[in-house]
């Protein structure tokens, strides 16, 4: 789903996914130098799958789920066990 929202709305040159294991957690996040976005704005508007989705899963798991977004610079997703 990460992936999917930077092909379709980043407008990115470069999209990374990364998996590693950090002080016995496992670490993934996908990060990507698109345009970025306002997430506590898109939280209040969103009405469809997307970004509460993820979060909803990743909660529905046992993961955390953070996303850090800048306008111009990107954004990163980043799930921990």
């Amino acid at each position: 789903e990460a992936v999917s929202n930077c092909i379709k709305h980043a407008e990115a040159k470069t999209i990374t996914v990364s998996s590693a294991e950090l002080a016995g957690q496992w670490v993934i996040r996908v990060q990507d130098d698109g345009k970025g976005f306002d997430y506590e704005e898109i939280k209040k508007q969103e009405h469809g799958n997307g970004l509460g989705n993820m979060h909803q899963r990743a909660a529905d798991g046992g993961f955390s789920f953070s996303i850090i977004s800048n306008i111009g610079t990107g954004t990163t997703i980043t799930v921990v066990s």
